[in-house]
């Protein structure tokens, strides 16, 4: 049964759904969730208290169920604290699956405000942290969030790097393509290839110049994504053209 709101019934005393039913993506959205979390949370000021303490229950579980916990930091970075988000975010970094880590930095990393937050992930020891933190806060501005993606260009990590380069051109395309430039020219190979993706990512066929030194790169799996994506954006000038 789909949860049900108290404004779409007269009787005002309907109750929205348990966290349980809540968190439960079977049973709603994402979007139907937050509503519901959020009118609970007029009611009870506490109520991001109930989702973390969930929350930490399920990471304690011998048997994780990821759904209901991407849906939890969901809904807890809608609603939650900084303070509280960030308790959550410290059980679910102790975690030693690295996947459950990355997945935890993305979910709330989407729905964190703190740059605080954003920061400590940011530092992680594990890149899959670090480059799902970045791309979290893909199409969001401000000198912030901008500075934070410009310290992740100088990550060690090539994804790292590539989703913060991204980043920086959604922000700006005609001030960020100088990192798009970077990533062309790096040493590494691996580097390189990031630079093959964004251009693909980015998808505009007036950069098909960019992709001339990748298409003679000295390594065959630069090469490889080069022309992978040489395809792809010649097929999107032909689409744009009259």
């Amino acid at each position: 049964m789909p949860l049900k709101f108290e404004n779409e019934s007269t009787d005002t005393s309907h109750v929205v759904g348990t966290t349980e039913e809540i968190l439960d993506p079977s049973r709603c959205s994402t979007e139907e969730a937050i509503r519901a979390a959020r009118q609970r949370a007029g009611e009870d000021l506490s109520y991001d208290l109930q989702i973390a303490q969930f929350l930490n229950t399920q990471w304690m579980s011998r048997r994780i169920n990821m759904p209901v916990i991407e849906r939890g930091m969901e809904v807890l970075g809608a609603i939650g604290s900084p303070g509280r988000v960030f308790g959550v975010l410290r059980t679910a970094l102790a975690q030693t699956d690295p996947e459950l880590r990355s997945k935890a930095a993305l979910a709330l990393g989407r729905n964190v405000d703190s740059i605080q937050v954003l920061e400590k992930l940011t530092i992680d020891e594990d890149s899959r942290v670090r480059a799902n933190t970045i791309e979290a806060v893909w199409g969001r501005k401000g000198p912030e969030v901008e500075a934070l993606l410009r310290r992740a260009l100088d990550d060690c990590h090539h994804r790292v790097v590539a989703n913060a380069a991204y980043g920086l051109y959604l922000i700006d395309p005609a001030r960020h393509v100088t990192q798009l430039e970077m990533l062309i020219q790096h040493a590494d190979p691996a580097h390189r290839m990031a630079a093959a993706w964004l251009l693909r990512k980015i998808g505009d066929g007036q950069h098909l110049c960019l992709l001339k030194p990748l298409v003679r790169d000295p390594d065959p799996d630069v090469r490889k994504a080069a022309f992978r994506t040489l395809g792809e954006l010649r097929g999107t000038a032909k689409a744009a053209s009259p």
